[in-house]
This record gives C-alpha cells, structure tokens and sequence, in this order.
C-alpha cells in the first residue's frame, strides 16, 4: 500500500509540494557542490511524492467519463512543462545566472501549495494488506543494480560484475513479477 493511501492524498501532495519548494531555495542559495547535492536529491525526493499523488488525486476526483480527459491534461502539463523548463532553464542562464533556475519552480509550488489547499479533497484508500517489505527490498535492489550496471558496464572487462549484479538476477526479476 502507498503512503499516500494510507496518511491521506492531500497531505502527502502538500509534504512533496513543501520539500520540493524547500530544497529549490536551497539550492538556489547553495555554496557548495554537497549543499546542491543534497538540495536536488530532497528536490528528486519531494518531486517523486507529489506526481504519483496528482495522478491518484485525478483519478480518485474526477467522474469516471471525465477522467481520461484529466488526466490527458495532466499528462499533456507534465510534458510541456519539461519541454518549456529546458528553454526557459537556457534562457534564464543566459541572462540572469544560474541561481535563477530555482526561482520558477518555488514560486509554482507557491501556487500549487494554493490551489492544493483551496481545491484538493483529502482521500485515502483504506489498505486491505500489509506493506510488501520484501518485494520493496528486491525492487530497490534490483533498481540500485541496473543503475550500477548501466554507469559502470561500458567495457568487456566489468560485464562478468554487471551480469551478476542483482537487477539481471532471475530471483529478483520472480519476485518482483510475483
């Protein structure tokens, strides 16, 4: 069961929202290499609660004849969004500097915090199961090895590791398919 079905949809959307927002100005602000590294990992962390929230919140909100058209917007905003933040990225290290590029998205997440709060019900689905700590574990494990495997397996001499490594490993691809 997802965190967010178990402590509330509207919640969690509002934790991701602020941790993201928080780590923009940090990173903005940052004086350092580990001080930006570590502001764009919480970023990464607080962007990875809040886009499965939007599309459960889509789905748990809208009629089932208007959900495909929500969610064709949200998919629709997701994409155009990355395309314009690459130009806008350009455009604003061209002319302001890159400390810059942290404003846009504190200040969306200053309007999403908003209309998060004036418009997202608050729901949760009750979990009908225990939280899958083990295939949780696999999968982790299984992710961590595949990004190993592809930065590290660029040579004949280090593919005997990547072969063996935990993402091509049958016993993890049999429980994660279980």
């Amino acid at each position: 069961m997802r965190a967010y079905d178990r402590l509330g949809r509207k919640p969690m959307l509002i934790t991701g929202l602020i941790v993201f927002g928080a780590a923009g100005v940090v990173a903005g602000l940052a004086s350092s290499a580990a001080v930006m590294i570590g502001a764009r990992v919480a970023a990464g962390i607080g962007a990875a609660m809040i886009m499965p929230i939007t599309l459960a919140v889509i789905t748990s909100t809208f009629p089932e004849e208007e959900r495909g058209k929500a969610i064709g917007v949200w998919t629709g905003v997701a994409g155009g969004g990355g395309i314009l933040g690459m130009f806008l990225s350009a455009f604003l290290v061209d002319v302001a500097g890159w400390r810059w590029l942290f404003v846009l998205p504190v200040v969306l997440v200053v309007v999403a915090l908003a209309m998060t709060l004036r418009s997202v019900p608050d729901s949760r689905d009750r979990p009908t199961h225990s939280f899958d700590t083990i295939g949780a574990s696999v999968s982790a494990v299984a992710v961590i090895g595949l990004i190993f495997a592809l930065q590290r397996c660029s040579s004949p001499s280090t593919a005997v590791t990547c072969r063996s490594s935990p993402a091509c490993s049958p016993w993890a691809s049999a429980w994660a398919c279980r």
